[in-house]
């Protein structure tokens, strides 16, 4: 059961992020304090999901750079996580949303469902884009419920 409240999206998502070790995750966003109405839980487990996948999806030939972009246009919260990882190849692409799919050794395929089901429960959108040894991005579009 969701329990939306109105939050702090920069505040909240580096609480969420020092979860990670990784010092090379950067969080930019375009206002001080973008404020929006959502479940705490819900957006924590988007983001965890998003970074984790960044993060496994590094490349051995270069520094990891994760990065986690806030944007508040009108109405609507923009969340982009982007990483130099080795990027996902376009027949992967497409059924990256799909329920059991998975390109890793571990895990059940659930993590990209759950999300994209959590984003679609507030109305919103999210999508991939990505380049072979260049990375991937995951760009989130939601209203901000407020």
């Amino acid at each position: 059961k969701r329990n939306d409240e109105e939050i702090n999206l920069n505040k909240q998502i580096r609480n969420v992020l020092t979860i990670f070790s990784d010092e090379n995750i950067f969080v930019h966003a375009n206002q001080d304090q973008i404020m929006m109405k959502i479940d705490k839980d819900y957006l924590a487990r988007i983001i965890i999901n998003l970074v984790t996948n960044a993060s496994q999806a590094k490349s051995d030939d270069r520094k990891s750079v994760i990065n986690v972009d806030l944007e508040k246009i009108e109405k609507r919260i923009k969340i982009t996580v982007s990483d130099n990882g080795i990027g996902i190849s376009e027949d992967k692409l497409e059924k990256i949303f799909d329920p059991n799919f998975t390109s890793k050794n571990s895990g059940m395929g659930i993590g990209l469902t759950m999300v994209k089901r959590m984003v679609e429960d507030y109305n919103g959108t999210i999508s991939v884009t990505s380049e072979l040894d260049k990375g991937a991005v995951f760009t989130i579009s939601m209203p901000s419920g407020l």
